[in-house]
């Protein structure tokens, strides 16, 4: 059975949706060493800092409605030592309703200050952390809500590009998939990344990633 794992990180078939947002000059997206159903991506700030800006974005099936979810966000953090969990304000993302909490944790030696954004399309819910340490919350304040502002959704990622070319490339990609080796479809997959650095950079490091990630779930799809 033929396995691609990479980077990516594990999602099931009930996610119709994909999240999409700006990543900020001198950030970066992470490579994750471990698989997580909840986390599908995250974006961390170039710096020397032990503990560095970030933004990570999760999502799950829920049939609760945002305010209950949102309740029981509230609850799970507040019983964790030194967490406080405050609910702001609501906000219209992506054409839809998201709350915006603040989250204050200290771990002794600093204090960590996130902000958290989360809404509902269909039965999909969005979870969006930003994190940094208190010192610098004010810094990264105005990127964190850029990035917030950025995000929306896909039901197809194509529609990023609009480009029959790629599309093509990519479908090559995965109707190889029966016919290569473990060995074959990394090099595959490898090139595939050189031809979209190549033709395709002004689109972003984050459509890199998505469209990547889409076609080693779409070659796993395929040879469970």
């Amino acid at each position: 059975m033929k396995k691609v794992l990479l980077f990516v990180i594990l999602i099931t078939n009930y996610f119709s949706l994909t999240p999409v947002i700006n990543v900020p000059k001198n950030w970066d997206i992470v490579k994750f060493k471990e698989e997580n159903e909840y986390i599908f991506a995250g974006i961390v700030k170039k710096s020397k800092n032990n503990f560095k800006p970030s933004i990570n974005i999760a999502r799950e099936i829920s049939c609760l409605s945002l305010d209950e979810y949102v309740k029981l966000a509230k609850n799970d953090h507040e019983n964790e030592i030194n967490t406080s969990y405050d609910i702001l304000d609501t906000l219209e993302i992506d054409n839809t309703k998201a709350t915006i909490s603040q989250i204050n944790k200290n771990f002794g030696s600093f204090n960590i200050k996130m902000l958290q954004l989360i809404l509902k399309k269909d039965d999909n819910i969005f979870v969006i952390t930003s994190a940094s340490k208190s010192e610098d919350f004010l810094k990264n304040y105005k990127t964190f809500f850029e990035v917030f502002y950025s995000f929306k959704t896909v039901d197809d990622i194509h529609v990023l590009h609009n480009n029959e070319s790629l599309k093509q490339k990519f479908n090559e990609l995965i109707q190889a998939t029966d016919k290569n080796s473990n060995t074959q479809l990394l090099k595959n997959i490898r090139n595939f990344e050189k031809y979209i650095d190549k033709n395709f950079k002004n689109l972003g490091k984050y459509f890199k990633f998505l469209i990547i990630k889409q076609a080693i779930e779409e070659i796993n799809g395929q040879n469970i």
